[in-house]
């Protein structure tokens, strides 16, 4: 099922799939609750263990942006389209567009 659900997570758009994690039905199987928390929880379980050991085994140091997890600067397409000065304003490590992140 955990192969089929990442394909279809691939094709199917996001509020369909929190729908039928929200409420599991038959395509998770006999008991579509325990399959869908089997699924969550493996799921979860496989994240942590690739945050780990991606950036280290305590997560209390876990931080956005830190050493070993860096970002990358992607470029818009348009910005060739202004001058060399405007292209070099400052570019901030803040993402997102919260002021509360």
């Amino acid at each position: 099922m955990r192969g089929h659900f990442i394909l279809l997570s691939l094709l199917i758009s996001p509020k369909r799939l929190i729908d039928w994690i929200v409420a599991p039905d038959g395509r998770f199987g006999v008991d579509p609750l325990a399959e869908r928390d089997d699924l969550l929880s493996k799921s979860l379980s496989q994240a942590v263990s690739n945050l780990s050991t991606r950036l280290g085994p305590d997560m209390n140091k876990w931080r956005y942006g830190q050493e070993n997890y860096r970002h990358v600067l992607i470029r818009h397409p348009l910005s060739p389209a202004v001058n060399a000065e405007a292209r070099e304003l400052p570019v901030t490590d803040k993402s997102g567009g919260s002021p509360y992140i």
